[in-house]
């Protein structure tokens, strides 16, 4: 298996860091990013004058800021929200995969069904056209919705915001959403009743989602009983 690489624009964040004549910056990255920190630390350290640290606290999403002294914050892994508004200076880096969708959504034809709501996170929403010509070019209609105010692009889902989704929910089969993980596939699959096929452009697994949230939607009124 590949292993996936990111696009963290060392240099544009280190033009910045010099533009703004920063003398503390803080970087902070997602769960699944965390453990390319260190390295994006050292090769940033050497690229400016600035002192530069990376946050330890968890993060949950482009609105999860941490309190910091830091001249600037680094946040890597998400799109900025257009409705959000920072007291702290943040600079967003979406950290751009390298991973090929096509061959995990070529596995997850068979279990769509036309028209399909296109869905996916921050890393991959720059192949976001060719995932949609791909699916086009074997015979399916396909939705990328408009979300609300939270969302930075079309066809982008955040664990806490389905509205790219909802707003096809009307017209769309199926949905595909295209990413790692479960956190952002089931947050579609609990806001629509359609179903909803996740392909992983790491691994190229293809997964129902409607098992995961059954299984998580059971944990969770058993946790109620109890």
């Amino acid at each position: 298996m590949k292993v996936e690489e990111f696009d963290f624009e060392l240099g544009r964040v280190a033009s910045a860091i010099s533009e703004r004549r920063c003398r503390a910056v803080l970087l902070q990255f997602p769960e699944g990013l965390k453990r390319k920190a260190g390295d994006v630390a050292l090769a940033l350290a050497g690229m400016v004058q600035a002192s530069v640290a990376g946050s330890g606290e968890p993060c949950f999403g482009a609105c999860d800021i941490p309190d910091s002294e830091a001249d600037l914050i680094v946040h890597f892994g998400h799109l900025p929200i257009p409705n959000l508004r920072s007291e702290r200076s943040v600079l967003y880096i979406q950290a751009k995969s390298d991973a090929d969708p096509i061959p995990a959504i070529r596995a997850a034809l068979p279990f769509l069904e036309s028209p399909v709501g296109l869905l996916t996170t921050a890393q991959h929403i720059h192949l976001l056209d060719d995932m949609a010509d791909f699916l086009g070019s074997n015979g399916l209609e396909v939705l990328i919705g408009k979300g609300g105010g939270r969302l930075y692009s079309d066809g982008q889902v955040l664990g806490c915001n389905a509205s790219a989704a909802r707003a096809v929910s009307d017209m769309a089969g199926s949905y595909l959403f295209v990413g790692t993980g479960n956190f952002h596939p089931i947050a579609v699959a609990l806001a629509t009743t359609k179903p909803v096929i996740a392909a992983d452009p790491v691994t190229g697994g293809v997964t129902d989602v409607a098992e995961v949230r059954d299984l998580m939607l059971r944990q969770r009124h058993a946790a109620i009983e109890r």
